[in-house]
């Protein structure tokens, strides 16, 4: 599973080795549970100042003498490079060590796993990884929707998401709402939260925006797609709210990050903020909300030749919610302070898929991610 996961640098100087100019990158796993496919992050401001003769160079990375791919992110769109990241596995209690190296030869593209899109005519924006797809809606024509998540099935490890649509505009068209071998979208959204949306609880009702008008994408591949969506037209009585999404995905994880501002010129402290998973026939929920999560576990649709359905919302370790629910929803709800923001993670997981054969695996994977948040990587740096 996968994480943006804050790094604790330490720098100390030693000997040259072979690779040339090169950073020893020391990576401890704290955790009691292996992370499978980790997302590793460096915090590259921090690496130029302390190491100046690597700013402006391509690196490559290597966990022993395998070349990893990696990826190069500007988190804030100012035009300098914020973050690097990579991932590995690592077992419980694990220390790994990588080296990062100035680049003598021009760098391959790594094939990517991971992508989004604003798709037209539809206009909405739609993003994947290896283990799941998702979306959500931009265009009237698509109906009494919201700000909801909608859930695509995958199969596959591969990218489906243009595929899919472009199936949509064939004559005869090819459905994804039906399974031509790669999984399908069974899931219904309509004016609910979704797969982890979130929206403001105000005077005891849920309030959401509706459907976004502007995006940007950060990052699209090869590790990690990540991408901002703007809706203006959430309402609190007279009082019009916009909300700003960041919606981050890496390779492996079943889990989205969502960042979630609300910005509002109301004289108040404070909001309720609800994310939810919109309740589905034939399904149970599990919560925990000292630990911060829930899941929902049942048939995909009445019919159970296309198996199970696992969603779930995992808050971060930052932020404390109370469990709740009304007559759409499974909901976690968080006080946001003005000006700041609500971070958490939304995902689902097919018995299809290959990935999880039952409830109880779901609800053990959503818990390991759970308590691997509350323990982080533990990141060192060290010239060579």
């Amino acid at each position: 599973m996968n994480r943006i996961l804050t790094a604790l640098l330490f720098f100390s100087v030693a000997c040259t080795m072979s690779y040339g100019q090169s950073l020893t990158i020391a990576v401890t796993n704290p955790s009691v549970y292996t992370r499978y496919s980790e997302t590793v992050t460096l915090n590259l401001q921090g690496i130029y100042q302390s190491f100046p003769e690597f700013q402006g160079k391509d690196v490559s990375i290597f966990e022993s003498s395998k070349k990893l791919a990696h990826q190069v992110i500007d988190e804030n769109f100012d035009g300098v490079p914020d973050i690097l990241i990579f991932q590995s596995t690592f077992k419980p209690k694990e220390n790994k060590k990588f080296i990062l190296t100035i680049s003598t030869n021009a760098e391959t593209v790594a094939s990517t796993v991971v992508d989004g899109r604003f798709v037209l005519p539809r206009q909405d924006f739609a993003w994947e990884n290896d283990r799941i797809a998702f979306r959500v809606y931009g265009s009237p024509l698509a109906g009494d929707v919201k700000n909801g998540t909608d859930v695509w099935n995958k199969k596959v490890r591969y990218p489906i998401v243009k595929k899919w649509y472009d199936g949509e505009e064939l004559n005869p068209k090819i459905s994804y709402h039906q399974d031509h071998g790669e999984g399908a979208d069974y899931f219904s959204v309509g004016r609910s939260l979704g797969c982890g949306s979130a929206g403001i609880l105000w005077n005891g009702n849920l309030v959401q925006s509706g459907l976004f008008s502007f995006y940007r994408i950060i990052t699209n591949g090869p590790i990690r797609v990540s991408f901002e969506l703007y809706y203006p037209k959430l309402k609190l009585d007279t009082i019009e709210v916009l909300e700003i999404k960041r919606i981050t995905l890496d390779a492996g994880s079943n889990l989205n990050k969502i960042e979630e501002q609300f910005i509002t010129n109301l004289p108040i402290d404070d909001l309720i903020v609800v994310t939810g998973l919109v309740k589905r026939k034939n399904t149970t929920v599990s919560q925990n909300a000292k630990q911060g999560w829930m899941t929902l576990w049942g048939l995909t649709t009445a019919d159970s030749a296309v198996g199970y359905l696992g969603t779930a919302v995992v808050m971060s370790g930052l932020q404390t919610s109370v469990a709740s629910e009304d007559s759409s929803h499974w909901l976690m709800a968080s006080t946001l302070r003005k000006k700041t923001i609500l971070a958490y993670y939304a995902g689902a997981g097919w018995t299809l898929s290959g990935d999880f054969a039952s409830e109880k695996e779901w609800v053990a994977h959503v818990e390991r991610f759970s308590e691997n948040l509350k323990h982080p990587l533990i990141i060192s740096i060290a010239k060579k």
